[in-house]
């Protein structure tokens, strides 16, 4: 991705271009385990929300890893699930076979205010609810497109976006301020928001997932939010505090007749398994793809494949 200025009419002092230069092949979740972005109990955690079709969103300033952190969640999403993504520029990047990336279009500008020929981001996503998507994906949120985005949260449709937020509070403020102006019963069809952070220091350059943090309402007045800590970062000694307590997992199991205490047995079966992977050199997205395909289909058998107890 460039941007670019020409002329010294625009920048005095000559022109300037910036290139965002992405991986040929993504990071999978196994590289963010390896260098310290995440551990994997929060992969363990959001892959089980992937599988069952909970609302995700990742926010982050600008050039915080937004967009790499959620592609590496998206690994997660069955093989056989219909795909629809919508971007303003290709970025994401997925090995699923029935995955439809869209991408928005800018207009000429015709007599009047007209935009002959641009096809909006609230454009493509009203068209992608029609399409019977399992899982919806809009690269990042900014405008109307959060309404149709949201609404589609709410009907049942399993969605996933990033968004420019330092915090929740900071998001939920955003989301009820125009020019998107979401109510709150809108905006609790978010489940968990993966909030993640570039470090800059003097011999250190790093990105963390600092929190995990599910929605369990908001208020009405003043955008209040109460929210669950399901993993914290602790910068002082850079380590991860995943915490056993999670509002979302007891849906989960009101949902699915699962067990509370079963699911937490699966989550560390999770854990163990991405341990077990991150030791092994060489895996590719398109290993690692078929792994978490294996485990999903018999997950005994894989774990017994890696000598996992």
């Amino acid at each position: 991705r460039v941007n670019a200025t020409y002329a010294k009419d625009i920048t005095s002092r000559g022109p300037t271009f910036t290139i965002r230069k992405f991986t040929k092949a993504p990071l999978t979740p196994l590289d963010l385990i390896r260098n310290r972005t995440a551990p994997p109990e929060a992969f363990a955690f959001l892959s089980l929300l992937v599988q069952h079709k909970f609302n995700i969103m990742v926010i982050g300033e600008t050039a915080s890893g937004k967009t790499t952190f959620l592609n590496a969640v998206l690994d997660f999403i069955p093989k056989e699930a219909r795909i629809c993504s919508i971007e303003d520029t290709r970025e994401l990047n997925l090995m699923h076979s029935n995955w439809i990336p869209a991408v928005s279009r800018v207009g000429m500008r015709g007599e009047g205010s007209e935009n002959y020929g641009e096809i909006t981001m609230f454009e493509l996503l009203s068209e992608t609810f029609r399409q019977n998507p399992d899982y919806v994906i809009v690269g990042e949120v900014r405008g109307a497109e959060a309404y149709v985005l949201f609404q589609g949260m709410a009907s049942g449709h399993p969605s996933y976006s990033t968004f420019h937020a330092g915090s929740v509070e900071g998001l939920v403020k955003r989301l009820q301020t125009p020019p998107i102006n979401l109510p709150p019963t809108l905006i609790e069809a978010l489940d968990a928001v993966c909030i993640v952070t570039h470090i800059k220091e003097p011999e250190r350059n790093f990105r963390r997932l600092i929190g995990i943090k599910e929605i369990k309402s908001v208020k009405e007045q003043g955008g209040l939010v109460d929210t669950n800590d399901v993993l914290i970062w602790d910068a002082m000694h850079d380590a991860f505090n995943f915490q056993n307590q999670s509002f979302i997992l007891e849906r989960m199991s009101r949902r699915t007749g699962i067990q509370l205490e079963e699911l937490w047995k699966e989550i560390n079966r999770r854990t163990a398994l991405l341990k077990k992977l991150v030791e092994i050199p060489n895996i590719d997205i398109k290993e690692f793809n078929s792994i978490i395909n294996e485990y999903y289909l018999n997950p005994k058998g894989t774990l017994k494949r890696f000598k996992i107890a």
